[in-house]
């Protein structure tokens, strides 16, 4: 078992949580992880660039010209690729799936593994409880108090409207539920915020069952 501080809303430390090893302290396999990421941020692009092919352009119901003797080459429609303002060949379409599948084992893999990289450079705070009234100053408070630097990603035990609405004006502030807990975005942020509860929960979640 590992030992972590447990600290409250003043910084102090009040306790210590024992953490399983199982799953806050696993090596690190950058592939694993390098698949995971790649995942994440396939099935958050969006698909966006969209071209319209020849039966989408307007106009173009009637034939240009008759067929023969204009000396012209033949056409039958404007909404051909080859005329300006036509259809597009082979272009970009929006129903393009960018999402690439990754097992639920591999996710909750290369997350054990984030996880234990926070623990081992001591980037992983834990709250005995965080309580706000949804003022921005009380959450800077605090995590001014705590020995975080830089970006944080807060882990609420559960939804807390109160919560969003004091870190919805911190740029360097994100927050997560443990269902919704990423290696991306825990690999992402400089320190990982968390409440007792919620690493009860995800301790829970991520233990590999034998």
């Amino acid at each position: 078992m590992i030992s972590v501080p447990v600290y409250n809303q003043q910084g102090k430390k009040i306790d210590s949580m024992e953490l399983s090893e199982s799953v806050f302290k696993v090596a690190a396999k950058s592939g694993v992880v390098q698949q995971v990421v790649t995942s994440l941020l396939a099935g958050r692009r969006a698909s966006s660039a969209h071209t319209k092919t020849r039966s989408e352009v307007r106009g173009g119901g009637k034939k240009p010209w008759k067929q023969k003797h204009t000396g012209r080459a033949r056409h039958g429609s404007i909404r051909s690729p080859l005329w300006r303002g036509g259809g597009v060949t082979f272009g970009p379409r929006n129903t393009r799936n960018y999402v690439k599948k990754i097992n639920d084992k591999v996710r909750a893999a290369a997350l054990r593994m984030v996880l234990s990289e926070k623990v081992s450079q001591k980037k992983l705070i834990i709250l005995d409880a965080l309580t706000v009234t949804g003022k921005t100053k009380e959450l800077a408070s605090t995590l001014r108090a705590l020995p975080a630097s830089r970006s944080h990603l807060v882990v609420a035990a559960k939804s807390n409207p109160l919560l969003v609405r004091a870190a919805q004006n911190m740029p360097s502030v994100a927050l997560t539920s443990p269902a919704s807990l990423n290696a991306y975005d825990a690999l992402t942020s400089d320190s990982l915020v968390m409440v007792r509860e919620a690493v009860e929960h995800i301790a829970k979640k991520l233990t590999p069952r034998k």
